[in-house]
């Protein structure tokens, strides 16, 4: 379809998919002569965009070895401990107990077709990958729910994910996310890319196909309030604040689905855990708090809201 094709400055011609196509010239001076030729196209692929690191985040002094124990912690997802671009999606091993750990960012595919992808962490891990470079549709694609050793691809069947399917050249937001105990830490994400067959990874996924974390998206399983515009419809208010009656009352509005609430000390020691099923009120009996500051987090897949309480 010529209308729809267009040749730039280096006679190379847009808009035609692969394939035998025909082209047909017609005169414009009124003569109506016109002539047409079969011509094989040859579809360039769209390059592979990389910036050649991954994002690593680390959540200190954290007990447990859930991943919830990570993605419910007060610090979580905003404040890591540290932040730094790595090369490959592997964290560091055995350098520490009590942590959560995170590697997320922007996976660019090389090729079309089918991947298969592992998790191997110490201790429990989930892997999450979106349908396209929006966080927002993340799915969780492989987990476990214990210890691996380094690299361990099949200790669990649930370290291996189902096949997906990428377009080569599009970019999909990925994460892995670790909770540590004690022990030998570790945490790796493998694939096997279109063509290559096996029972384990061929290779830890490359930095050649991996780019940071943008500032804005600081998220994980967890998706925090200033990705969503939904999200700013949602309204938190804790009173009286500071707490000086017997019930401190938290009210949620325009909540679409269950959302877990936690209260923290200063210090991050978990003091009350709930859930919200609906908009509304929970009151908390002032016998579970002492004098001090408290953090208040209510969260679900889509929202993290937080707020300092004052008890005098």
């Amino acid at each position: 379809d010529p209308g729809k094709a267009s040749v730039d400055g280096t006679g190379l011609v847009s808009g035609l998919s692969g394939g035998d196509v025909t082209i047909t010239a017609t005169s414009t001076d009124g003569t109506n002569l016109s002539g047409s030729c079969l011509v094989s196209v040859i579809a360039i692929p769209p390059a592979c965009s990389a910036t050649g690191n991954i994002t690593y985040q680390v959540w200190n002094n954290i007990t447990g070895v859930a991943v919830s124990d990570l993605t419910g912690n007060v610090n979580y997802p905003n404040n890591p401990t540290t932040t730094q671009a790595i090369t490959s999606m592997e964290g560091a091993t055995n350098v520490n107990n009590n942590y959560g750990a995170r590697i997320a960012g922007y996976l660019c595919a090389p090729l079309t077709g089918s991947y298969t992808f592992w998790i191997a962490s110490d201790d429990n891990a989930e892997l999450w990958l979106s349908t396209d470079n929006n966080p927002l549709n993340v799915v969780k694609i492989a987990f476990h729910t214990g210890y691996t050793g380094v690299r361990q691809w099949n200790k669990y069947a649930t370290q291996k994910s189902a096949p997906v399917f990428l377009v080569q050249g599009q970019t999909y937001y990925v994460e892995a996310l670790m909770k540590e105990g004690g022990g030998n830490d570790n945490l790796a994400v493998g694939w096997l890319i279109p063509g290559q067959t096996g029972t384990e990874p061929s290779e830890v996924v490359p930095g050649s196909v991996l780019s940071t974390l943008e500032p804005a998206f600081k998220i994980g399983g967890i998706k925090t309030e200033n990705l969503l515009s939904f999200a700013k419809d949602i309204k938190f208010r804790v009173y009286p604040n500071p707490l000086i009656t017997d019930v401190l009352n938290i009210e949620l509005e325009n909540l679409s689905s269950a959302a877990t609430l936690k209260i923290f000390t200063a210090s991050g020691v978990e003091c009350y855990e709930g859930i919200m099923e609906n908009s509304g009120t929970i009151q908390v009996d002032r016998s579970v708090f002492k004098a001090g500051v408290y953090i208040i987090k209510v969260y679900n897949e889509n929202f993290v809201k937080t707020t300092k309480l004052v008890v005098n």
